[in-house]
């Protein structure tokens, strides 16, 4: 079992990104010290870039949905507590799938938003090269231009339409 910090130094994270993973791609458990221990495989998965298979339902939420289902929908309830009992968890079986459902999109709406920076970053960086490649290209003297080969003198056209 591995620390915040071996978990960091094998994935190359700091310790605060850690523990932004945790609960999200990484699920420690705490020992009798009250020091959260990552799993080594859990942490090599994250490593190679899988996703983690208790990534979003967890198993034993997901157990704890079935066995609340399993009671609502039983018929063996006949007295009036055991009416008001499948009620309940009926609505709080309802209330958990809708928060998943919620935190599903909301996930999703980041994983948007952060292509999104990083196509627009892409963007920046290839304009700012062009006019890092424009500026010099004009910077060139006319007689260095004329000692251009054809196809030199047609990519550096190329270049300056671009």
């Amino acid at each position: 079992m591995l620390t915040r910090s071996g978990v960091a130094k094998r994935l190359g994270k700091s310790i605060a990104t850690v523990r932004r993973m945790e609960g999200v791609e990484l699920f420690p458990r705490r020992d009798e010290r009250g020091v959260c221990r990552f799993d080594p495989d859990e942490v090599e998965r994250v490593a190679r870039g899988e996703r983690s298979p208790r990534r979003g339902a967890k198993p034993h939420r997901t157990a704890a949905l079935d066995l609340i289902r399993e009671e609502a929908e039983a018929d063996e309830y006949e007295s009036e507590d055991d009416h008001w009992w499948r009620d309940w968890a009926k609505r709080q079986s309802e209330q958990v799938e809708r928060l998943e459902a919620t935190r599903q999109r909301l996930e999703a709406k980041r994983a948007a938003e952060r292509r999104q920076r990083e196509q627009e970053q892409a963007e920046w960086e290839l304009s700012r090269l062009k006019a890092e490649h424009h500026e010099l290209i004009e910077s060139f003297a006319p007689r260095e231009v004329q000692r251009l080969s054809d196809e030199d003198f047609e990519a550096l056209t190329e270049l300056l339409e671009g």
